[in-house]
């Protein structure tokens, strides 16, 4: 199975069971939010920032077509404490999210460099509950390879998810399936997915069914 680029695990997501069944946001762009709430600036200051730095952004890489949202790092010690994607960070950098690509960009205006970047899941609230609890089998005969995909989803996720490890009734899966065995939690496990380049699925017959909410079926692929 190939497992995402350190840089994804670092930044990807942190899982949390929302009220409504939802996907949270990614630590870092709840951070943002309040370090951005502490520095108000208009609109128009808004604008001519996000135009600057987009220019910039082109001349090194593709850039989604939509408006981000901009926030300057005031404290790199306390970010970098909080998140592993702020490790590199400088005050000053900037945080670049573009909401609909679903991308976060940390740059660095002073010398034109991306400091850092990744994927992100916008939250619709900051509400939360008990821990997403997600259950990973090995469907292979290749040893190691659930620890391994549990390991990736612990440090990107935190203590927002428990897990357990396993190993699959059938040990023939060649791509990586993931089951919402609740019912009610399609979007996380189709974030889950996304992450581990997985496909979501029903629960193969014959398969068991583990005491979780989202169960991850690794394949060798």
């Amino acid at each position: 199975m190939k497992f995402p680029p350190k840089q994804t695990i670092l930044v990807v997501f942190a899982v949390l069971y929302m009220a409504i069944s939802t996907f949270a946001a990614v630590r870092f762009y709840d951070l943002y939010r309040t370090y951005e709430s502490r520095v108000p600036v208009t609109d128009k200051e808004a604008e001519k920032e996000a135009a600057i730095l987009v220019t910039q952004l082109k001349k090194i890489m593709e850039v989604p077509d939509e408006k981000p949202v901009i926030a300057t790092v005031k404290d790199r010690n306390s970010l970098a404490q909080e998140q592993a994607f702020f490790a590199q960070a400088e005050n000053g950098d900037k945080l670049i999210v573009f909401e609909q690509a679903r991308k976060a960009i940390l740059f660095r205006p002073s010398v034109g460099r991306i400091v850092e970047s990744g994927p992100l899941v916008v939250s619709p609230g900051p509400q939360q509950t008990t821990p997403v609890r997600v259950a990973v089998y090995n469907g292979t005969t290749q040893a190691g390879l659930a620890t391994e995909v549990e390991q990736n989803l612990k440090q990107a996720a935190g203590a927002a998810v428990t897990t357990t490890i396993g190993d699959a009734t059938v040990k023939t899966y060649t791509e990586t399936l993931v089951v919402d065995l609740t019912g009610e939690m399609e979007a996380t496990a189709d974030e889950i997915a996304k992450f581990l380049n997985a496909q979501v699925g029903q629960l193969p017959e014959g398969e068991s069914t583990p005491d979780a909410d989202i169960l991850v079926l690794v394949g060798s692929e």
